[in-house]
């Protein structure tokens, strides 16, 4: 896999120059080019994040909202940088932080269980609850992800039952949940791990984020520009 992200990576910026590139038995030229336009790659585990720090703009990094987490794996980028003679100058560290605005909190919580169940599934999700102080939860055997998956489950009271074996301390460890104060906190622990920029997910991907879109522009946004 990292390979064919970084042969990827070797063909769009050789599109983007403008340069002749051949793709599929076609040969590309781009005009005008955009040789100054970002790659960023998304990145969970130590080989994709390390091949972000080695060849990429920007790393959009998705291993859950836990600050030890997300230290971990700027860690790994940072790995990547020293490995290509790089400075963490030359990409764009961004989070991929699921979140949920909500004053009832076990409310939140509920609702974004099936999100920490899906990152479970994740190769190194030991590694990545481990440095968040926790053990992974165990999935029973023989439970069935509805459709397509935990992450993006159509029928969202389906994900939540099947993700019942996820304790709430890590829904609270791996989503930035609760009142607006709450998460501008969680917000403010994550800026502290030297990040660039957090990119907003709501935990549905089948419906509009107007109410993440609300909460956050209306009541967390303004707590952090305070």
């Amino acid at each position: 896999m990292q390979n064919l992200m970084r042969s990827g990576t070797e063909l769009w910026r050789s599109i983007f120059s403008g340069a002749s590139t051949e793709l599929g038995g076609h040969v590309i030229e781009l005009k005008p080019s955009c040789p100054d336009l970002p790659i960023y790659l998304a990145a969970s585990g130590p080989l994709a994040l390390q091949l972000a720090g080695e060849v990429a703009d920007g790393v959009l990094i998705m291993v859950g909202s836990a600050p030890t987490s997300i230290a971990w794996a700027l860690e790994q980028v940072d790995i990547g940088l020293e490995r290509a003679g790089r400075t963490r100058a030359d990409i764009r560290c961004m989070l991929v932080v699921t979140a949920c605005v909500d004053d009832d909190r076990d409310r939140a919580i509920d609702r974004m269980r099936p999100c920490v169940a899906g990152l479970c599934k994740h190769p190194h999700a030991a590694e990545l609850f481990d440095r968040a102080g926790l053990d992974r939860p165990v999935r029973p055997e023989g439970s069935v992800d509805p459709y397509p998956d935990l992450g993006h489950a159509v029928d969202w009271e389906e994900a939540k039952r099947v993700s019942a074996f996820i304790p709430d301390s890590a829904v609270e460890a791996m989503v930035a949940l609760g009142s607006a104060a709450e998460v501008a906190d969680c917000a403010r622990a994550l800026i502290d791990e030297d990040i660039d920029a957090i990119w907003w997910r709501d935990e549905a991907t089948w419906t509009r984020p107007d109410a993440l879109l609300e909460g956050l522009s209306t009541d967390v946004l303004p707590l952090l520009r305070a």
